[in-house]
């Protein structure tokens, strides 16, 4: 019997025949079970117990038992002993049946096997009905009682009620002196009245409809199913059957007696563990991806072990050899033999099994989060990096002999001194072990462009959906500890374990780097200060949803789910393009699974989202499955833990309105949405009674993101059921095109900046329709197609979405050919007679029909858009103008772009140029001729030029959201952010409003105002670097110079006239520092109108 309970003992006292009760009732089914056990074993008969009837039996004593009622208790000990004395009996004696005749009428036999065993299992029935029948003899009269008591309760209330209707009439009767006739029934019917109005007043929030009875109790109803743990339980258990043998470790620790650090602690060195001896771990075990890996383990193994031999041979005299021919060479001519002898010592020093481990298990890791690409280089060169840190955890006794002839400490010196192409020989022999000796990680031709070909590497597709879903390290779980604070000179290392970080993260930064910037950024004590507060946050999952999305993914025919619930098997012959479908469906099975499973983990335990920082300042979970910054799924699980938020008026509101915008309201007037709320509720409830997707299915256009559409919705029915429930739910509110919302805070364009909600300057904003920047620019480009000399471009008119991915990119400088990919998304092409067109379908045009443009015409619809988007929007011209010429003078110069953020980062924008060169590791006989890119100290002026819009765009919106952390800590919200979207509870959303809009005012409102503060920046970094050049006038060209002064220049940032002299050129270049955006000509007015547009805007963020 497996039942976790409280146990109460009963032992038999063979020589007094009494029962003795103790605490502990397992033990009375125990000794009952092992009792019954033992009379059948002893017995002469050849008993045979049935088991599902002790089960059965002991089942029912533990549920009685479960009760506490003496009463009971006591009738079912008797039971008992009289179960255990029957069945003593017919073990112990022999026994007869009368088989007499006439003639002999005394004779009998003895019993048959089959009658003992017939008569002793026929006690434990009766045993059962004596029980049943006890409980039903106990809860009929404790039924008659709960009959009186609550009859009793019902006068008591009725009198109370009628005292009180009494009491009401005469006030009533003497308001102003008025003669009011009434009677106890009038009395009585209006204050229920005055009850019914004051609750729907509650239930309609700000909504103008009421709630049924029916209503109510159909929302109780669907609460009541949600929350029922017995039924969470059994799917978990189901789900946990294909769960990975480390998840299912990770739960035995969650669901152990260690303190919360212990169990944090726990989990950090049995997944590193788990990582170094993977195959190990899953040799044993008869699960499909277990198999493989015992099938592939032998021959990486083989592979190894033939690699080293060599080297091993004679006490490593072909190490020792090679030391000695390195010692004798010249430091320019010893790299590549120093390369692979650091190769060779770094997997003798971690071990072959270590190594075949961790390579894999990184390999599936690095292919299932491809965010750096997938190609050889990229995955050698990093699987390189992380093969190194384990280097760390090797301990100096653990290869004496090894140590002696090549101190560890010594090899660490000389990896530390490689470069790129010294990591990729790491990293592409241990790759290249694998993938010469299995077909698991294959490799293709990506691009053939003659010798600019380069492989990619990929998960064989037969083998993704197994491999995959094991691929989860320790940054993709969350903590169960509040994170480690930064220290005071940076230091970030999150994990209770030191190690953890080195092994995952970033040797300790809080910044991860990009790997073609040649300088890094140097971090901020606001940075610090906002990253501390972030990490602090506590959340926990929302079961109700949870037991709701574990239905649903066991429904096949799963309309949320689009199918992606279900793993697709890639058959030989199924097509490139099926072959391709069915790879990327079963990537977001893998996705949606290992969300799911780590919500299960984590579903009773209250945790953490430690975080990390691009070198913009942009802030990224390291989970990506359990993540506020996560897709639908994630973001529908995830509550604020430590929270008490009962709903107060703001609250209701601003609950009210995001279920409105996840209903796909999130167009119409603030004041519109609320009025919507009611009939969203009663149309939900209706679908629900033929099925709890049917109100999403049948609004599936509308609702984009339909799981947190559900959270929401439940979080709403619950607070309508118990008013004082506590709603801690995240609302999300995110800003409108906030990019260009920036651009128009930079230039001060106040029409632009009316167009993205930065703006009002309305007396009733919450009445009035959201403005939409991409209907703005949409109308421009219809402008322009209607007026086209072409005839079938003056027949689109496309639409809002076909658009919005190319005006979304607007801030980060859009290329013709970038809006040429985005439209295609939206086409198709057909070829006509030979003659390939681009489709334009009919809802995109006026009259209906699709449009065939050949290629030519298709470019000109392309360069319509591009116009519109780049030219015809003067702030964003007047901008990209000022950065390129800026940009220019910075390369002329050879120095970095550098800038300070306005949350203290020290930004050194530095791209740089990689040149191709040919590798080939020798370590391996089967190594391949692989083109590596390899950094320059030269700058990439076109990629500069090109990326560094979007870069200084993310690095202002990440400045937002750092002050936007700082002020929220003082008042210590809860909170989170999506870059440039912002969540809290309900009660604080308004709160949580008006601090985002003063961190916006803060940047480029207070004091001079950002982009001047920029500007002079950029001025003393030229200023620096080249000789003031003065004019007596202005220059017609670089020739008409009146003289050079080496006082320092003083410049007027409001004047056209500010020269200087680049000092390293052989000629005097003389170069223009280029003036601010016009914009700034009225700085103090339009700064003004501005902050009074921004506080007034209702749609800043919502």
């Amino acid at each position: 019997n497996s039942i976790v309970r409280k146990r109460i003992e009963i032992s038999t006292n063979e020589n007094r025949g009494q029962l003795v009760v103790s605490s502990d009732k397992y033990s009375l089914v125990d000794n009952l079970f092992y009792n019954l056990h033992d009379y059948a074993s002893q017995s002469k008969h050849n008993i045979i117990i049935d088991d599902g009837k002790v089960e059965k039996l002991l089942n029912l004593i533990c549920n009685v038992l479960d009760r506490n009622v003496n009463e009971l208790n006591d009738s079912v000990f008797l039971i008992i002993k009289d179960i255990e004395k029957e069945c003593k009996y017919y073990v112990s004696n022999v026994l007869y049946r009368s088989v007499g005749s006439r003639k002999n009428r005394g004779r009998e036999v003895e019993w048959s096997s089959y009658k003992y065993n017939k008569e002793f299992n026929k006690v434990l029935d009766k045993g059962i009905i004596s029980i049943n029948n006890e409980v039903l003899k106990f809860i009929s009269k404790e039924r008659e009682g709960y009959i009186e008591r609550v009859e009793s309760i019902a006068v008591t209330v009725k009198n109370k009620i009628l005292e009180l209707n009494n009491n009401i009439a005469e006030v009533l009767l003497s308001i102003k002196n008025k003669v009011i006739v009434l009677n106890k029934e009038s009395v009585v019917a209006k204050v229920e009245e005055i009850n019914y109005e004051v609750h729907n007043k509650f239930i309609k929030g700000n909504g103008n409809t009421n709630f049924s009875n029916r209503n109510l109790t159909e929302i109780k109803s669907i609460l009541k199913e949600l929350n029922k743990m017995e039924i969470l339980d059994n799917r978990i258990n189901k789900l946990s059957t294909k769960e990975s043998d480390l998840l299912k470790v990770i739960k035995e620790i969650l669901d152990s007696n260690l303190i919360i650090e212990d169990k944090q602690l726990a989990i950090e060195k049995t997944v590193v563990e788990y990582e170094l001896t993977f195959f190990r771990h899953n040799m044993d075990t008869h699960e499909t991806r277990n198999k493989i890996i015992h099938n592939i383990y032998p021959k990486l193994n083989k592979a190894y072990t033939e690699l080293l031999a060599n080297y091993k041979l004679n006490r490593y005299s072909k190490i020792k050899k090679s030391i000695h021919l390195i010692s004798n060479k010249s430091e320019g001519t010893k790299s590549k033999e120093m390369i692979k002898l650091i190769v060779v010592l770094v997997i003798l020093y971690i071990g072959i099994d270590k190594c075949i481990s961790y390579s894999f298990y990184q390999i599936i890791n690095l292919l299932t989060n491809a965010r750096d690409g997938t190609s050889r280089t990229n995955i050698a060169i990093n699987l390189g990096f992380r093969i190194i840190k384990v280097l760390k955890y090797i301990k100096l006794d653990e290869n004496p002999s090894l140590n002696a002839l090549y101190p560890i400490n010594k090899l660490k010196d000389e990896i530390s001194k490689l470069d790129n192409e010294g990591i990729y020989w790491i990293g592409d022999t241990l790759l290249g072990l694998i993938t010469a000796n299995c077909d698991i990680v294959v490799e293709e031709l990506k691009w053939n462009s003659g010798k600019d070909s380069q492989l990619e590497v990929r998960i064989n597709d037969k083998f993704i959906s197994n491999l995959t879903v094991s691929g989860i390290n320790i940054v993709q779980l969350p903590m169960l500890t509040e994170p480690r604070k930064i220290s005071s000179d940076g230091l970030y290392f999150p994990y209770i374990n030191s190690d953890t970080t080195n092994l995952h993260l970033f040797e300790g930064e809080l910044i991860k780097g990009k790997y073609n910037l040649r300088d890094h950024t140097e971090a901020s004590e606001m940075l610090y200060s906002s990253i501390n507060y972030l990490n602090s946050i506590k959340f926990k999952i929302n079961k109700a949803m949870l037991n709701f999305i574990l239905a649903e993914w066991d429904n096949k025919d799963s309309k949320l789910f689009k199918g992606y619930n279900m793993l697709k098997p890639i058959l030989e012959t199924d097509s490139k393009e099926i072959k391709e479908e069915k790879v990327s469906s079963n990537s977001k099975y893998t996705l949606y699974s290992n969300i799911i499973s780590l919500a299960s983990l984590y579903k009773d335990n209250e945790f953490y989202l430690p975080v990390y920082v691009d070198f913009r300042g942009r802030v990224y979970p390291l989970s990506n499955y359990i993540s506020y910054q996560g897709g639908d799924l994630a973001r529908s699980l995830i509550l604020f833990a430590d929270t008490k938020c009962v709903l107060n008026n703001s609250g209701k509101e601003c609950l009210n309105v995001y279920l409105a915008n996840l209903a796909g309201y999130d167009k119409l007037p603030w004041s519109e949405r609320l009025t919507k709320v009611d009939g969203i509720i009663k149309e939900y409830l209706e679908s629900n009674e033929i099925s709890n997707t049917k109100y999403i299915e049948d609004n599936i256009d509308k609702i984009s993101e339909p799981f947190q559409f559900i959270s929401i919705m439940y979080a709403k029915l619950l607070s309508i059921s118990n008013p004082k429930a506590n709603i801690s739910n995240p609302i999300l509110f995110d800003a409108s095109c906030s990019g260009i919302q920036h651009i128009a805070a930079l230039t001060l364009e106040k029409e632009l900046a009316s167009n993205v909600n930065l703006y009002t300057d309305s007396s009733n904003p919450k009445e009035d329709y959201p403005q939409d920047f991409y209907t703005y620019a949409l109308e421009k480009i219809r402008d322009k197609l209607i007026n086209s000399d072409i005839t079938e471009l003056r027949d689109i008119k496309l639409n809002r979405k076909i658009i919005k991915r190319s005006v979304m990119t607007i801030p980060y400088n859009i290329s013709m050919a970038g809006i040429g990919e985005h439209l295609m998304e939206h086409f198709t092409v057909k070829t006509v007679l030979k003659y390939r067109y681009v489709v334009i379908p009919g809802s995109a045009t006026i009259s209906s029909k699709d449009v065939y443009l050949d290629y030519s015409k298709y470019g000109q619809l392309c360069k319509i858009i591009y116009f519109v988007l780049t030219k015809e929007l003067p702030s964003l011209r007047l901008l990209s103008n000022y950065f390129e010429s800026m940009i220019d003078i910075f390369v002329k110069l050879n120095i970095p772009i550098t800038w300070v953020t306005p949350s203290g980062l020290k930004i050194k924008y530095t791209n740089i140029k990689f040149k191709p060169q040919k590798v080939k590791t020798s370590v391996l006989n089967t190594s391949k001729i692989t083109t590596i890119k390899l950094p320059t100290d030269s700058l990439d002026v076109l990629s500069t030029k090109r990326s560094f819009m979007p870069n200084f765009i993310h690095s202002l919106d990440a400045s937002n959201v750092h002050l936007l952390l700082n002020s929220v800590s003082y008042k210590n919200l809860p909170v989170y952010t999506v870059h440039d979207c912002f969540a809290s509870t309900a009660n604080n959303m308004f709160k949580l409003e008006k601090l985002v809009k003063n961190a916006f005012i803060n940047i480029y409102f207070n004091d001079e105002g950002y982009l001047l503060k920029l500007h002079k920046h950029f001025v003393d970094t030229i200023i620096s670097a080249t000789d003031p050049y003065l004019s007596n006038g202005n220059i017609e060209n670089e020739n008409d110079i009146k003289g050079l002064t080496t006082e320092r220049l003083e410049y007027k940032p409001l004047l056209s006239s500010n020269y200087v002299a680049d000092r390293i050129s052989t000629k005097a270049d003389i170069i223009k520092i280029p003036d601010l955006p016009a914009g700034y000509k009225n700085k103090n007015k339009n700064i003004n109108e501005f902050v009074k547009g921004i506080l007034n805007s209702k749609y800043f963020i919502g």
